[in-house]
This record gives C-alpha cells, sequence and structure tokens, in this order.
C-alpha cells in the first residue's frame, strides 16, 4: 500500500532534516514602497516631503566607527539618510564646488571626492565628519565618474581615464582609450576595470588592456556597471548585457528574456536580485536563479511621475535605515525618492492586515464595497458611497468569513459573519418585496449617495435602497446563503433565518417566469434567465450559458433546503422546464470565447456560480441529479481550460474546491503555485492606482482581444504590476487606474480562506 503523506508533515520533515543546519524558511518577500517627494515637488497622497529638493547619487559610507547611505543632492550638498524623511549634513572637510561638477565615490576603505581643480582622498571619524587626508590638484575638466580602489581611483573626464594615486599624491592619464569615459567600476575582487565611451567598453585585466564595441555586444554607451554572481552586468539605453566572468561569454537580456523597458540608467543587487532602474522612472527586478521578473511602476511603487531613476543603491538588510528588513533599495527620482523595503512576511500577516483595512474603512452598515478619496492617493480623504454592487462584494466576504471560521472557530470570526449577512437580509427586507434584494442602501440624507434610481424604503423608515438589481447581486446572495447555512448557522433559528431569504429569493423569480421583477412589476435590466430571452434574443447571447448555469443552480439550492411540498413542487416543475428548454446545452459552453467580447466579470460570477454548484454536490444535495453530473463536469473542464492561463489564481483553487466536490482529494502542483503566486503577489494597497503597461517591450499587444476598446496584452499581467483587485478585472488590461477609490480587501481574502480551507496555503507560507 503507497500511503500519502500529508503537505504539512513533508513540511514539517524537511524543517527537521535540515534544522540542524540551516533554519527552515517560511513565508515569502513581500515589498513595501515607501515614497517621498522633494520639497519642490507636488504633494502625493500621504506622501512625506523631504527636505531637500533632488538627489544625484547614493553612496554607502563605511568609516572607523560607523556606517551609513550618503546623498549627494542637486544644490551639492552631501547629506547622511538618517531613515524616514531625516538627513544629517556631512562635513567633508572641504569646499565644494558650486555647479554639479563634482563626483564622489566609496569603495574599498577608499573616499575619494573629483572635482575639476581637485582631487581629494578623504579621512572620515563619522559618516558625518570627514577631513582631507590628501589633495592632489588637477585641471580635469567635467568629471563624468570616479572608481575607487584600494591604492587610488579611476577618474573619467571628457578627456579620457586617469588614475589618481592615493600615496604617491600623483594623477596620471591612463589607458589607450580617447574621447569621453562616461563611465568606469573596478572590481578588487576580479581585479578588472571596465569603463564605457560613446563606441567602445574598455576593460583593463590581467594587465591587459581590451574593448568591445559600445554597439556589439553591449549594444550602446554604457550607463552602469554591476558585478553579480559571476557575471558583469552592463546597463544602456537599449538593454542588458551580461559577460560571463570565467569564458568571457556574452548574453543579452532584452524584451525576448524578459525586461519590461529600455533606457536603463541603473543596476544593483540586493539577495537573489538584480534590480535595474530604468529612464521612464520605472524599476524592474531580475531573479537570474529563475528567471524571473518584477516590475515595479507608477505611483503604486515609485515616486516617480514618469521621471527617470537619476540613482539607486542596493543595501543588505543590516545596513538598512529600517531594521528587520531582508534588504532594500534607494531609488531616487526627478520628483522624489523610494525605499523598496524588502520583507519577509506571511500570507496570513497580509491577511490580518487586509482584515484591519476591511473593518475600518470598507463596513459601511455592514456593507463591504469600495470607497472613494477626495484626494489623489490620499487614504485619509476616504468617504463611504455606496456601489452598485454591494451586494455582491459582501456575499463574496461573507463566503471568506464562513471558510475562515470552518478553519479556526475564531467566535469573532462568526460574529462578523452574523453582521455581513444581517446586511445582505435587509437587502432583501428594505425593498418591501420578498425575493428583491436591493443593489445597496443608505440613510436618507446621507452624502456620496451616487447615481441610480433610488426609493424610500416601506419597510424600514429613514432608509432608501438602489433599484435596478443585476444578477450580479443575486449570483452573490445565493452563493453566500448555502455556506453560511452550512458552516456558520447552528440553531434551528438561525438556519431558518438564512434559509428564508434563500428559498424567497428563487421562488419568486421562478413564479415570475424565471425573471426578476422590481417593486413595480417591471424585469429589472439584468435580472433576466427566461428562454425568451436566453434562447430566443440574440442580444442576450453572451449570457445564455452564464445565466443557464445560474438558474439552474439556484434551482438546485432550493429544491435541497427547502422541504416546503409547494416549493419543492415548484421549482421541481422549474427546473423539468429549464432542461427542456436546453439548458443543460447552454450550461456546456457557458465561457465566451469570442476574443473581443470575453467578459471578466461574467467569468468572476460564473465562478461564484460553480462554488455554489460543486458545494452543492459535495454536501449530497445533488445526488437525486446524477444524470446533471456530467454537464457541469464537462462545463468546468472545458471553462478552466480556457481561463486557466489568465494567472487568477481564484480558478486555480476553485478547480480544487470543484475536484474535492467530484471526490478527488489531491490537487496539482499547478493549481497550488498559481494560488500562491497571486496571494503573494496581490498588493498590500488596495487604491487603485494608474498604471501604464502600454509602452512596455516585454508585452506584445493583443489588436482583437480587448473588450470595449482599449489596449490588451497578449499574455497575462500580474496583480501587483496592473490593478487587478478583484477577479472582474481585466488581468490583459494595459493601462487603467485613478488613484481616487480603495477596493475592499474581500477578494484577496475569498482567495486566501479558500486555499486555507481547501489546504493549498498553510498559516506560514
Amino acid at each position: 500500500d503507497v500511503i500519502s503523506v500529508p503537505r504539512y508533515s513533508k513540511k514539517m520533515l524537511r524543517c527537521l532534516v535540515f534544522a540542524a543546519i540551516l533554519w527552515c524558511a517560511v513565508g515569502y518577500e513581500q515589498e513595501f514602497s515607501y515614497r517621498t517627494t522633494f520639497k519642490n515637488q507636488k504633494l502625493i497622497g500621504e506622501w512625506p516631503q523631504l527636505p531637500i529638493t533632488g538627489i544625484k547619487q547614493f553612496l554607502w559610507v563605511k568609516t572607523s566607527s560607523n556606517s551609513g547611505t550618503w546623498v549627494r543632492t542637486t544644490t551639492s550638498e552631501v547629506f547622511l539618510y538618517e531613515g524616514s524623511t531625516s538627513f544629517a549634513k556631512v562635513d567633508l572637510g572641504i569646499t565644494l564646488p558650486a555647479k554639479q561638477d563634482y563626483r564622489i565615490g566609496h569603495k574599498y576603505g577608499t573616499t575619494v571626492v573629483a572635482t575639476p581643480n581637485n582631487i581629494y582622498f578623504l579621512s572620515c571619524s563619522s559618516n558625518t565628519k570627514c577631513v582631507a587626508s590628501t589633495t592632489i590638484p588637477t585641471s580635469l575638466g567635467t568629471v563624468h565618474t570616479v572608481a575607487p580602489t584600494p591604492t587610488g581611483a579611476y577618474i573619467g573626464t571628457n578627456d579620457g581615464l586617469h588614475f589618481a594615486d592615493i600615496t604617491k599624491k600623483t594623477i596620471e592619464k591612463t589607458g589607450p582609450m580617447t574621447g569621453a569615459v562616461l563611465s568606469a567600476e573596478w572590481s578588487e575582487e576580479e581585479k578588472w576595470l571596465v569603463t564605457g565611451g560613446w563606441y567602445k567598453m574598455w576593460n583593463f585585466r590581467n594587465n591587459e588592456w581590451y574593448y568591445e564595441w559600445a554597439f556589439n555586444l553591449v549594444e550602446g554607451p554604457p550607463t552602469s556597471f554591476l558585478w553579480y554572481s559571476g557575471w558583469l552586468y552592463v546597463g544602456n539605453d537599449a538593454v542588458v548585457n551580461r559577460e560571463h566572468v570565467k569564458d568571457g561569454l556574452w548574453e543579452r537580456i532584452g524584451a525576448a528574456e524578459g525586461l519590461p523597458y529600455r533606457g536603463v540608467t541603473s543596476l544593483q543587487s540586493v539577495g537573489d536580485s538584480v534590480w535595474i532602474g530604468h529612464s521612464n522612472g520605472s524599476v524592474s527586478r531580475y531573479m537570474p536563479t529563475t528567471k524571473q521578473w518584477r516590475l515595479y511602476s507608477g505611483d503604486r511603487w515609485v515616486a516617480a511621475s514618469g521621471k527617470g531613476v537619476n540613482a539607486m543603491l542596493g543595501l543588505s538588510g543590516a545596513d538598512c535605515p529600517v531594521k528587520g528588513l531582508n534588504g532594500c533599495v534607494l531609488i531616487a527620482t526627478e520628483t522624489g525618492m523610494t525605499v523598496m523595503q524588502l520583507k519577509e512576511w506571511t500570507l496570513k500577516a497580509k491577511a490580518e492586515v487586509l482584515h484591519k483595512v476591511m473593518m475600518e474603512r470598507h463596513d459601511r452598515y455592514g456593507l463591504a464595497g469600495s470607497i472613494a478619496l477626495h484626494h489623489y492617493g490620499n487614504i485619509s480623504s476616504w468617504y463611504a458611497t455606496p456601489s452598485d454592487n454591494n451586494g455582491l462584494w459582501t456575499s463574496m466576504y461573507l463566503v471568506s468569513l464562513c471558510l475562515k471560521y470552518n478553519v479556526t472557530k475564531d467566535p469573532q470570526t462568526k460574529k462578523e459573519a452574523w453582521l455581513r449577512f444581517n446586511a445582505l437580509k435587509k437587502l432583501n427586507t428594505i425593498t418591501g418585496v420578498p425575493g428583491l434584494m436591493g443593489r445597496s442602501y443608505t440613510k436618507i440624507g446621507d452624502p456620496h449617495r451616487g447615481s441610480g434610481t433610488w426609493w424610500n424604503s416601506t419597510t424600514i423608515p429613514g432608509w432608501q435602497w438602489k433599484g435596478d438589481t443585476s444578477s450580479d447581486e443575486v449570483c452573490g446572495h445565493m452563493m453566500a446563503y448555502s455556506l453560511m447555512y452550512d458552516m456558520i448557522a447552528e440553531t434551528a433559528e438561525e438556519k431558518a433565518d438564512v434559509k428564508k431569504v434563500m428559498i424567497d429569493i428563487i421562488t419568486y423569480i421562478t413564479k415570475n417566469d424565471w425573471l426578476l421583477l422590481g417593486h413595480l412589476g417591471k424585469p429589472t435590466h439584468w435580472g433576466r434567465w427566461n428562454p425568451q430571452y436566453l434562447n430566443d434574443d440574440p442580444e442576450w447571447f453572451d449570457e445564455r450559458g452564464l445565466n443557464s448555469m445560474q438558474i439552474v443552480t439556484w434551482t438546485l439550492e432550493g429544491l435541497h433546503y427547502s422541504q416546503d411540498p409547494s416549493v419543492q413542487k415548484l421549482l421541481s416543475k422549474g427546473l423539468s422546464e429549464l432542461m427542456k428548454a436546453g439548458y443543460g446545452r447552454n450550461i456546456l459552453n457557458q465561457k465566451v470565447v469570442i476574443p473581443n467580447d470575453v467578459n471578466h466579470s461574467d467569468d468572476e460570477l460564473a465562478g461564484c456560480t460553480y462554488i455554489l454548484l460543486f458545494w452543492l454536490r459535495r454536501i449530497g444535495a445533488l445526488d437525486n441529479y446524477k444524470d446533471l453530473w456530467p454537464i457541469f463536469d464537462n462545463s468546468w473542464a472545458r471553462t478552466f481550460r480556457v481561463i486557466d492561463v489568465d494567472w487568477e489564481g481564484f480558478y486555480n483553487a476553485m478547480n480544487v474546491w470543484i475536484q474535492f466536490a467530484q471526490g478527488n482529494k489531491n490537487f496539482s502542483k499547478h493549481d497550488q503555485d498559481q494560488v500562491l503566486a497571486e496571494l503573494q503577489r496581490f498588493s498590500v494597497s488596495h487604491i487603485d492606482w494608474p498604471y501604464h503597461n502600454q509602452g512596455r517591450i516585454d508585452l506584445i499587444e493583443n489588436k482583437v482581444q480587448c473588450r470595449n476598446g482599449g489596449h490588451c496584452s497578449l499574455t497575462p499581467i500580474p496583480p501587483d504590476e496592473n490593478g487587478l483587485l478583484r477577479w472582474n478585472t481585466n488581468p490583459y488590461a494595459m493601462n487603467g487606474g485613478s488613484g481616487h477609490s480603495e477596493t475592499d480587501p474581500g477578494a484577496y481574502m475569498l482567495l486566501y480562506w479558500m486555499g486555507r480551507y481547501l489546504g493549498l496555503v498553510t498559516p506560514t507560507d
């Protein structure tokens, strides 16, 4: 017999095996962006403003007594960055030029300042106090770059390369190059000097000078150099190239390899990654071992406003201005400075943070939904406002609470679940029509009610509700009530309370010929499941399969939970008529695949319906309808084949949910990896920051598949590189966001707790 070891046990065994040698790592690395603006720039959101006007250069400086980060500013001053918005003036012990025609270098114990008229080697007693230990007069003219060595410094000028010898106190021109030397770097470990000019990249290695053409292997005048993990990385205006230190073979890292933008201005390394600054203000991160990429672009990540990266510095965790990090990257653009903090985190910790956000800002009379911001990116300027889909978003969050309670048995979670259920129940009772829910509700006189059709409630005085309810709301409500009934409700009274709302809805729709009638007796715009629309009206071809699956699923739900003979008779007759009308065939191919008509909102609604449908299957509610199982199974199999490429772990978790319902208790590594990847890359900030991916060279625009116009990529864009905060968002959309709202974190909570419930996610992931 083969014994299957649970995932927890495997992880525990790995820890035990390696505990004597290595610590057993848990979690993942999460990026946190601390953005600030310079004092002469426009304020953004709640970003702090720095007391300096700009940064030209970062240096990590280690003195005899301490260490720290120096910044060379646009006003010729040098400061020690102390973290947050704190800077201390550095006394270099010399008089700096009034203009920006000098460079500072610090490496291998050598601190050097190169000006047109003097070379200063500094001796620093602390990271804010230095004196010039050696001064070498010169007439270099414009200084482009400084590359310190243990015995001096190479200095690149318009007149070529010079070496300042700290012992001899001399400066001499060196190397065979003619013309300007724009960049230079010395590696003491490799005993290798590289320099970049307009036409050649000169190297001095093993006592030999040699060059590569700047428009051949290097593809442009080098802007930056980095030795990292056995390679020399060379940045230029086109791509990144790298040369293997041992064998001298070159590799190109361009669009085909995943580089998102041209215009490389800076190269740094932290941990397992090479960080690349770009001329458009974006920063990309390349992990050579796994060939993976990250892009940090726009105000979500970088204080740039489209302006280029002027300077960058990668630091280990111990050297970062914030303690407790794996590492950090300091990024300076023309408009601000960003400290990208890399922190060991867990998905559970992210869920806890987002739950706090949900409770603080996304509980409007029990309803969940987006909030608006008076000022761009400023979360303190938020205000609550109703939305068309408060019922759907509250339902999805309620399902996450049901799953969370099933996993944790936390009484506070159960209490919150009832809070959210009562909000959904109020959406039903407020209309005065059993079975008809409102889209949203608010108190009469509340500000920011928004547009749409509003009605004063006849059942709850002082309140009003939003009409023209859509299928989205029904879909969310019916999914949530089933799990609420089975996972939260315990007493007969509690179960009756949940069941009544559920049965009222499906019987109301069925009695009205599968139409959702408003309180004035007319069908709502989207509340239609009648064959007259789904089968006979060409305007409804998009919803034919989806709405067929919805109404059949809700009918089966009502048949399971209600024991009332009249309800059983009504729904049994209805189910028979629906199947005779061909709804089984409709369900098989419910997923729309016409390229310019793919609707990700409908995909999300289908997902909610599949969750309910296969929950009913799992609890035995469909045992008397096994003839329908192949329809449902094949429908999902086709849907998942199409949607699995969308980089949305929600559907991978759903695939496991469905497999469990089908009796398969195993899950694929692919599904688990997709769930973990999406949860890890779900943005902590749920502000809908603008994103603009249209100019990326690693993405190919899809000229066909982009619903309602706009620009879409041929491949999906990860959630932290676009605005994907719910699954009704198009993962292929290249541009979007406004910075004037915050989405509720219900989508993350649903995926996380579904993952925990299914065993795809552990508390330490």
